[in-house]
């Protein structure tokens, strides 16, 4: 299960990546502000900014949680041979990435405005890829 173990841990450090964007990042985002901006509305007023703050920086910390997570599985009972573990950690790493690949998409396709829904995408591909090589 060492490929396994791999890509489960690259799955980790693309969600810990995004977990610190949103944890720590500007606010709104670029594409938050522009989609935005396609109202007339400004994301500029202070209550705003709080709302979107506060979001950001839970999403942040869940994402960093989740990496945790499949990290911490990755390198003991993934590593050591133990199934439970992938299924664990690939069904906790889907609760984040299908809704990160599919609700952006959805935005995008609504706004025509371009959002990172291939990052949640990506993150889904390889932790199905984790999972089916700890089959193989």
């Amino acid at each position: 299960m060492v490929f396994s173990s791999i890509l489960m841990g690259v799955a980790a450090l693309g969600a810990a990546a995004m977990g610190v964007k949103y944890g720590f990042g500007p606010v709104p985002a670029t594409y938050h502000a522009e989609i935005i901006g396609k109202d007339g509305a400004g994301a500029t007023g202070q209550n705003t900014l709080h709302v979107l703050t506060a979001l950001y920086r839970v999403l942040g910390g869940a994402l960093i949680a989740v990496a945790l997570l499949v990290a911490a599985l990755a390198l003991g009972p993934i590593r050591a041979g133990a199934f439970w573990a992938v299924f664990v950690a690939t069904l906790a790493g889907l609760c984040v990435a299908v809704p990160a690949a599919i609700v952006p998409f959805r935005v995008e396709r609504a706004t025509g405005i371009a959002t990172p829904w291939k990052v949640g995408a990506i993150f889904a591909v390889v932790l199905l890829l984790g999972l089916g090589a700890s089959v193989l």
